[in-house]
């Protein structure tokens, strides 16, 4: 029987930037998400990352959730207006509305 093994060397991290996002099941205030074109490519040594996050815990889904102050900070911070962030919020309301009425049909 030959002995198998697996192993790795370096990692790849990719930064992409937050953007305005549309997806009506946002728990509330305007949804974020990723763009498509990364900001910046980082490899990184896999050993050397691993012992830098050490004792970084992984999370639950539940905390993954972004608090909307929090959604709006980084929408600002990447540039988009207040104007921009309250219509992508009323088009998100709008469209649960919709989605509830037709439920209800």
């Amino acid at each position: 029987m030959s002995d198998k093994n697996v192993s790795f060397s370096d990692i790849t991290i990719q930064e992409y930037p937050i953007e305005l996002g549309d997806h009506p099941s946002c728990s509330s205030g305007a949804p974020i998400q990723i763009g498509w074109e990364p900001q910046a490519v980082f490899k990184r040594n896999l050993d050397l990352y691993e012992y830098m996050r050490e004792g970084e815990r992984r999370h639950g889904r539940k905390q993954l959730s972004i608090p909307v102050k929090r959604r709006s900070k980084l929408l600002i911070e990447s540039g988009y207006s207040l104007d921009e962030i309250v219509d992508a919020t009323l088009q998100v309301e709008t469209a649960k509305e919709l989605r509830a009425e037709t439920l209800k049909l």
